[in-house]
């Protein structure tokens, strides 16, 4: 009988369509929602990892007496060419012969946009290196952004060399 009953049927009924779109928005519904909370998790990450190695920074200026300079790059494989999809960052101090002697590099995800100052420019340049953190602890103030093109959050550091992190727009 129900054999019989689906072989006459020529067509879905709107009811049996309207559950099939029920069930697709129901599966894909999870999948939409985790992609949103895994940018804003990467950006998290990126922003917290960023400013922990600019304290770490700091902390090394003051011990070693030096100024060590922070360089970001705006996108993948300016710094140097690798498979990651991520653009780099390094921290670093010019020697005697005023030539770059990396000591930290880091990266963070090549979908992220870079910004500079506190009003949200995007950096054109193929990197920005304005901070810079003198033996004594204070710096040369600048702002880093790092955003998503929903959200960006701002790493500030002032003269003091105080790292100070807040979100914006």
């Amino acid at each position: 009988m129900i054999i019989s009953y689906l072989s006459n049927q020529k067509g879905l009924t709107l009811i049996e369509l309207l559950m099939v779109l029920v069930l697709f928005s129901v599966v894909s519904a999870p999948i939409i929602f985790s992609q949103s909370q895994l940018a804003r998790a990467e950006l998290n990450e990126a922003i917290g990892i960023l400013s922990n190695d600019l304290r770490w920074t700091r902390a090394k200026a003051i011990a070693d007496n030096k100024t060590y300079r922070l360089r970001v790059y705006s996108v993948d494989d300016i710094y140097k060419t690798d498979e990651d999809y991520k653009a780099d960052y390094i921290i670093y101090y010019l020697d005697q012969d005023n030539l770059m002697q990396v000591i930290r590099e880091g990266s963070y995800p090549d979908s992220l946009l870079l910004y500079k100052n506190s009003s949200p420019v995007l950096v054109a340049d193929p990197y920005y290196d304005r901070i810079r953190f003198t033996g004594y602890g204070t710096a040369l103030s600048g702002t880093i952004g790092l955003g998503d093109g929903e959200r960006i959050f701002q790493v500030t550091i002032n003269q003091m060399g105080r790292i100070n992190i807040e979100k914006s727009k």
